[in-house]
């Protein structure tokens, strides 16, 4: 079997999420595939004159200088680019209109130059289709060996789990819910919230657990989830990620409620594996619903494993990266 050699220019280095989830995590599968992919930081990379020795070059996301574009697209074989994030949109704060028109000049650049654009949903699709050469959709993925489906659930047992797991930062998102939370527990007094985080929330009012976040540990602690919350911000940016939050729990078979932004819908799919709310009101009541029906829990659970299994496994990804890089 012929090795073909792939040097991948990531947006940054395996403390990057993006990088990890876009390309890191195939590498293994990958190789065993006889697909070797070199896998550079984007900003340390020197080696211009060595382009021409792989079968092509993946860009992860980074938007180069149009001279450093056209320098890549002269000596690479094929070119392919990778986006996971609406990066032509600002995140938190205002784009300087130079930034704004530098960003749109470098996406519009790369799009236009690379062989294949892989986009992680039709979101992005969208937007690169009207200049790209081609698009091609490689959603989100986990790795199903590190997070397998939840224990077996008495379905009699009277306490429901309801549990949120993210950053710090997005705390701000989950604090919300408070008044719902507050709620469904003097209704449900055997409502238990837990929150896997590097941080407390604010609250005052909502009887919770805080579960300090560890390396290593995640997937245990989101599989002892009844319910998985996902409240995101209602924004143009937010609306094009795919929540690998969301794929956590999906992974874990627990059914989610979240936010119904675009890209976070299209994760989800028709699998029937989340609700979506929009209001505290449409939290309040969803969360209750499914604490009123642990069959339909359960249900929900196994239709997001199964659609993780089909559509969002690592095995899945690879064999989409395998096939468009021996193509």
């Amino acid at each position: 079997m012929t090795t073909r050699r792939y040097l991948s220019l990531n947006f940054g280095d395996e403390t990057c999420a993006s990088t990890h989830y876009r390309i890191l995590a195939y590498l293994p599968a990958l190789r065993n595939r006889g697909i070797e992919v070199e896998a550079i930081a984007a900003d340390a990379f020197s080696a211009w004159d060595d382009l021409p020795n792989y079968d092509g070059v993946i860009v992860q996301k980074k938007l180069f200088s149009l001279g450093r574009l056209r320098r890549i697209r002269r000596s690479a074989r094929r070119l392919l680019y990778d986006i996971d994030d609406a990066i032509w949109l600002p995140q938190g704060r205002v784009h300087h209109w130079w930034t704004r028109l530098r960003t749109n000049w470098r996406l519009r650049a790369v799009a236009s130059q690379a062989d294949v654009c892989v986009v992680a949903n039709r979101v992005i699709a969208s937007h690169l289709e009207p200049f790209a050469r081609r698009v091609e959709v490689l959603p989100m993925v986990l790795d199903e060996s590190a997070w397998p489906p939840a224990r077996e659930r008495n379905p009699s047992r009277s306490e429901v789990l309801v549990g949120w797991s993210g950053a710090p930062g997005n705390l701000r998102y989950l604090e919300p819910l408070e008044p719902a939370l507050v709620r469904l527990q003097a209704r449900y007094p055997s409502l238990c919230v837990r929150v896997l985080c590097g941080q407390k929330p604010r609250w005052t009012r909502v009887r919770f657990e805080h579960i300090p976040w560890r390396p290593g540990a995640e997937a245990a602690e989101v599989g002892e989830f009844d319910i998985g919350l996902l409240p995101l911000e209602d924004t143009p940016f937010a609306a094009g990620k795919s929540p690998i939050k969301g794929l956590q729990y999906m992974a874990s078979g627990i059914p989610t409620i979240a936010t119904p932004l675009a890209a976070t819908c299209e994760l989800f799919g028709e699998s029937g594996g989340a609700l979506f709310a929009g209001t505290v009101e449409e939290w309040e009541r969803g969360i209750e619903s499914l604490i009123e029906n642990p069959s339909n829990r359960q249900a929900r659970g196994a239709a997001a494993r199964a659609h993780f299994e089909a559509r969002h496994s690592l095995e899945q990804g690879a064999i989409f990266w395998c096939k468009l890089l021996s193509s």
